[in-house]
């Protein structure tokens, strides 16, 4: 999921193909879906858009967690 809404100074389509590029080494069949937070928050209760399906049916397989603050002594 992306932070930003994509749109004419992001391109969904751009983002797409960097990350198949960084998967392309892998052996392994992969379905790559490109949503932003906002697209995910309008579609997450449809009853047959691939993301809510995905959402409902679908495993993490990887999760970044968020990076916290170094804390000082």
């Amino acid at each position: 999921m992306e932070a930003e809404p994509f749109g004419p100074a992001r391109s969904r389509h751009k983002e797409l193909v960097r990350l198949y590029h960084a998967i392309a080494g892998f052996p392994v069949a992969a379905d790559v879906l490109v949503y932003s937070h906002e697209d995910v928050d309008y579609w997450r209760d449809s009853l047959n858009h691939v993301l809510a399906r995905a959402l409902r049916e679908g495993k993490v397989l990887y999760e970044r967690q968020p990076i916290l603050p170094a804390v000082q002594a």
